[in-house]
């Protein structure tokens, strides 16, 4: 799998860094660091940067690209470098369709509820407009065998994050869970002067039940025959919080889900469980369509 690994030298694309040390597969990934050096960059936090001398910001970007690819490299990854000049998430996209690259990585420093909502970042854009899958790390905790939850929906989203899982991940390091979610019936509730709420009415039919465990277990089929031991459960509740739920586990190293749409054009408020799970988990991998 061909991977981009962007990285600002700044805490979080840091710990994106780890991540990949610890969960990818060095026989099967190839991989490219690129820094940008920002040079007419529109976002926010590259403001201060653009202070510094093109020459000092270039010099920057190269050293840290330079130090990624020799940490990789110490891990046993095939690894090259690009040092690039302008604004990130432009250069960034350019190179995932220059590349043809499966999969990016990178870190995503802002986790605040303001900070989440102000979607100029470089992470944000290259998340909504990448033509394919994208890991966002805000943090990697590290040590012990990582646990990898893949969300299983039925749909074919839901496949392609197993697919993305299985070419990225080492199956001798990594143990993979397939979680199919249950939403029960809900009605909305709202007093005269309250805010409108919901609450759970009735239970699950059992082909309800049936279906979402089939789904789960047809994926765990598929990593089973990569290799990895893997195990399909389903859980009730609301599905974004369900997984954030799961995310919050300490040997949790990412939640991987499929996308429900992308494009440069698309809203930036997004209410799909994606979307949700990207903005608060430690690491997530959003799946989309490789490029062909």
């Amino acid at each position: 799998m061909k991977i981009i690994y962007a990285t600002d030298g700044f805490p979080a694309s840091v710990a994106a860094g780890r991540l990949i040390a610890e969960v990818g597969d060095p026989d099967r990934v190839e991989i490219t660091v690129v820094s940008v050096a920002p040079h007419g960059s529109r976002h926010l936090e590259h403001i201060p940067l653009q202070l510094d001398p093109i020459e000092a910001r270039r010099q920057q970007s190269l050293e840290i690209a330079e130090a990624a690819v020799r940490t990789l490299e110490s891990d046993g990854f095939k690894v090259k470098g690009e040092s690039l000049e302008g604004d990130p998430s432009d250069e960034i996209l350019g190179l995932i369709e220059a590349q043809g690259c499966g999969l990016t990585v990178l870190g995503s420093g802002s986790r605040s509820w303001l900070g989440n909502l102000l979607l100029g970042s470089v992470s944000t854009a290259v998340l909504h407009a990448s033509p394919s899958s994208v890991l966002v790390v805000h943090s990697y905790q590290g040590g012990g065998a990582p646990r990898i939850v893949i969300g299983a929906d039925g749909s074919d989203g839901a496949e392609l994050a197993t697919r993305n899982v299985i070419d990225f991940a080492d199956p001798e390091r990594c143990q993979v869970e397939v979680l199919s979610i249950i939403r029960p019936p809900e009605k909305s509730l709202q007093a005269d002067d309250e805010l409108p709420t919901s609450e759970v009415t009735g239970r699950v039919d059992d082909q309800t039940t049936t279906e979402a465990r089939s789904g789960a277990e047809q994926l765990q089929v598929l990593l089973h025959d990569a290799g990895f031991h893997a195990r399909a459960r389903t859980a009730l509740g609301h599905p974004s919080e369900q997984m954030l739920h799961e995310a919050q586990a300490e040997d949790v190293a990412l939640i991987a889900l499929g996308a429900t749409g992308r494009g440069r054009a698309r809203p930036p408020l997004m209410g799909s469980v994606s979307d949700q799970v990207v903005r608060l988990a430690r690491a997530t991998l959003v799946a989309r369509r490789t490029l062909s």
